[in-house]
């Protein structure tokens, strides 16, 4: 695909401005692609919805939905792709409600990642992000910031089976969980985003996760390493602490096989009455579109 062409042919007519406009558009998109040709991704669905968020947005005015189905629709015409395979506008704000949903963890850490490749130079998935990468997992795992910060090197024990110490109760993880988390304890430093800075701490201490000198972290900080790494993402994929605890909530549900009805289990699950299940029901549906093309 040449992209200059298209951007000459399309903005023949227009000002400098909308060329380097459109021109930062298409850099955005292809970041998004990740070395995978343009006209492959044109052509799936889940892609194009992204393409309506690259200005770092969480919604979609009427104007902007049309000025970029209209570059849509003109690559489309150059590309001899099917036109009706665009999103609708509704199609797009719908998505957009999945903002900070997972089909499950490894989906979330495998987009920590993919953010941690495109910003920082020369990015290691198995030891980058690590403090990121565990805050999510606590997150997924039920962990509130208060908790998570308490959290020290102990509390992560080794047996007949591998798991988290919260309070009394036993919070089983997998190999490839300790391993990250693990990961975590033993460093004598951090990586910071988007920077990837290593910081060596200066002062040690049994918390699990610290800050740049090695002290234990407050709340606050955890939700600002989420909007800082959020800076640097798409519009449809966010962390958030309540979009992961619910991912991690809808998953259960999904995996219960049991022959209960579904109000039942969601409430089973989220500890929540019948009038409550009916908005986590909705919600439900709506991921389980959206990750597994299962429709409630």
């Amino acid at each position: 695909m040449d992209i200059e062409k298209i951007i000459d042919t399309y903005c023949s007519e227009h000002a400098e401005s909308k060329k380097a406009n459109i021109r930062n558009w298409f850099a955005q998109v292809e970041k998004m692609a990740n070395g995978v040709p343009l006209e492959e991704c044109f052509r799936l669905k889940e892609f194009l919805l992204k393409c309506f968020f690259t200005s770092k947005t969480s919604t979609v005015s009427r104007s902007q939905y049309q000025r970029i189905k209209e570059i849509l629709l003109y690559i489309f015409d150059c590309c001899n792709i099917d036109k009706a395979i665009i999103p609708s506008r509704d199609e797009v704000i719908e998505s957009s409600q999945m903002c900070g949903f997972f089909a499950d963890l490894h989906s979330a850490l495998c987009f920590v990642d993919e953010i941690g490749n495109n910003t920082i130079a020369g990015y290691n998935p198995t030891t980058g992000l690590v403090r990121l990468k565990s805050i999510v997992i606590l997150t997924w795992l039920g962990f509130t910031p208060s908790e998570m910060v308490e959290l020290v090197r102990s509390d992560i024990k080794v047996g007949n089976i591998i798991y988290i110490q919260k309070e009394n109760e036993q919070i089983e993880i997998s190999k490839d969980l300790f391993k990250i988390l693990s990961l975590q304890a033993e460093q004598d430093g951090v990586m910071t985003f988007p920077r990837g800075r290593i910081y060596a701490y200066k002062i040690e201490t049994e918390y699990l996760i610290k800050n740049r000198v090695g002290e234990p972290m407050i709340p606050d900080h955890l939700h600002h390493l989420f909007k800082q790494f959020n800076e640097y993402a798409n519009g449809l994929s966010v962390l958030s602490f309540k979009g992961l605890q619910i991912s991690s909530l809808f998953a259960k549900i999904r995996e219960d096989k049991s022959s209960e009805d579904l109000y039942t289990k969601i409430q089973k699950h989220a500890h929540c009455d019948k009038r409550v299940s009916y908005g986590y029901k909705k919600l439900y549906s709506q991921w389980s579109k959206k990750f597994f093309n299962e429709e409630i």
